[in-house]
């Protein structure tokens, strides 16, 4: 489910997450209302736990990048292990804020009803954040976004500006450092306007490698068309390959 989810995040942005939480709000309302019935064949909760494990996947599928969308590359494995520490840390503070609500009501008989609120006042908070998140940490797909982008981005040649921005930075700084959001600020383009041209940063390194070996191509056989000896030709090919 996750691994659909990011195809989703591309097209729908924040609303995957809002609809995520309603969709997990909803699943987790029929568990609790299954056990409040008293003795329920477990049949029967299965499809609300499918309701809730979609709903679950759709907020936490994206997670992981949404939350390092404006994190720097050389911080990003840090980002990561944050990441990782603060859902562990939500999962347990969760778990005992839920336990500790049903177990403080339980014996009046009105446990799973004071869970069920503390679940949905955390989920509320969720909504809450997932709606109020600036759309720019979205990837953007292709055709799509709102008519003042297509004006930013729908320039002459934006592709080749995108693509001689992102070769002069390898030049001087090499590729590791190259991200679809860097080549966006090198063109003076909105984040999401690369996108419409280059896929991904492997789309653009490729496309600066191809160049570079045409080039390069071009540069050794070019000797090879004069009236040079043979020796010379090689000599000068050779040399034009060392200079590249």
């Amino acid at each position: 489910m996750a691994f659909l989810v990011r195809r989703f995040l591309a097209q729908y942005g924040r609303l995957v997450l809002i609809v995520g939480a309603i969709i997990m709000s909803v699943g987790c309302m029929g568990i609790l209302g299954w056990m409040a019935l008293g003795a329920v064949r477990p049949v029967r909760l299965i499809p609300v736990l499918l309701l809730a494990c979609v709903g679950m996947g759709l907020v936490s599928g994206p997670l992981g990048a949404v939350s390092v969308a404006r994190v720097e590359r050389q911080q990003a494995g840090s980002a990561s292990g944050i990441i990782k520490t603060v859902q562990q840390m939500g999962v347990a503070l969760g778990i005992a804020l839920v336990g500790s609500a049903y177990l403080r009501l339980a014996e009046s008989g009105r446990g799973e009803a004071a869970a069920l609120a503390v679940m949905l006042a955390l989920l509320a908070l969720c909504l809450f954040w997932a709606a109020r998140l600036p759309k720019e940490i979205f990837p953007r797909k292709a055709g799509k976004g709102t008519m003042a982008e297509k004006k930013h981005y729908h320039r002459e040649n934006l592709k080749r500006d995108l693509f001689e921005a992102g070769r002069d930075f390898v030049q001087k700084h090499g590729h590791h450092e190259l991200s679809m959001r860097m080549l966006a600020q090198l063109a003076d383009v909105s984040p999401g306007a690369s996108y419409h041209h280059f896929a991904d940063r492997r789309a653009i390194l490729l496309a600066v490698a191809i160049d570079g070996y045409e080039r390069l191509l071009n540069q050794v056989i070019e000797p090879q068309e004069t009236d040079l000896l043979p020796v010379e030709k090689i000599k000068a090919g050779a040399s034009r390959f060392v200079r590249f």
